[in-house]
């Protein structure tokens, strides 16, 4: 299906408007009914880079390079700037890991990805944005024994981004596309044996298509189409975690 193959590839597909939400304000605003927030993983040599917070309410935590993305900003950007004031490194985004829904609000974009420049922010360089940098093991269980975490929020990012460091099955980052709403397709997959089961719908005509859920602004990510059947007949010999787009 040329649906799973986009899914799979990032590739980034508009749809007509579906009439009931023509006339409806579906918009996202940044920092307005909506909150991205980004965050940059660096694996080298089994280790993981984190920082050190700052902030009074979080001081002395360890915690990936992460913030909040600007309204003039693109996640690439956003990404860049914060591992850079935080870590001191210039880094250079390869792959989206995961995306995260934080709460009501918040979604936050995971990246992975290299160093290309700067250097290791020390004690001595402490500022508003952090203490300092560091380098700790990927093993996220001695992660939580040994360190102090601002919260445990980050673990799934480091073990999706260990994974992809480790076989880097393919790149892809978030393309910018004009819209006046969102959609997102759902890839779920049931492993049966040597078969791969994935869920369709099943619309007027007989046409099958991959479920999909309206991006509302007060309801992330909220429902599917009703009628997804897991359909033996449609197999997939690959899928894996590019845009964090599908549940197993």
């Amino acid at each position: 299906m040329e649906e799973i193959a986009a899914v799979v590839n990032c590739t980034p597909t508009p749809q007509p408007l579906h009439p009931d939400i023509r006339a409806t304000d579906m918009r996202l605003r940044l920092h307005s009914n909506v909150i991205y927030l980004v965050a940059g993983v660096v694996v080298q040599d089994g280790k993981v880079l984190l920082i050190q917070e700052c902030k009074i309410s979080f001081k002395n935590k360890w915690y990936l390079p992460a913030g909040r993305m600007e309204p003039d900003e693109s996640i690439v950007e956003a990404v860049q700037r914060e591992v850079l004031e935080e870590s001191g490194y210039q880094f250079q985004p390869e792959a989206l890991v995961a995306v995260q829904r934080m709460d009501r609000k918040r979604v936050r974009f995971g990246l992975a990805g290299s160093i290309i420049g700067g250097s290791l922010k020390t004690k001595e360089q402490a500022d508003g944005e952090s203490t300092q940098a560091a380098w700790f093991t990927t093993d996220t269980q001695q992660l939580v024994k040994e360190l102090k975490l601002r919260n445990n929020s980050i673990l799934p990012l480091i073990e999706a981004a260990t994974e992809w460091f480790a076989n880097r099955p393919y790149t892809g980052l978030p393309v910018a596309v004009g819209h006046v709403s969102s959609s997102q397709r759902l890839l779920i997959v049931q492993d049966i044996g040597q078969e791969l089961k994935v869920l369709v719908s099943r619309i007027e005509g007989g046409t099958t298509r991959l479920p999909s859920c309206l991006i509302h602004r007060d309801t992330l990510f909220s429902r599917v189409d009703h009628n997804s059947t897991l359909d033996s007949a449609v197999k997939v010999s690959l899928v894996h975690r590019a845009c964090g787009m599908f549940i197993l």
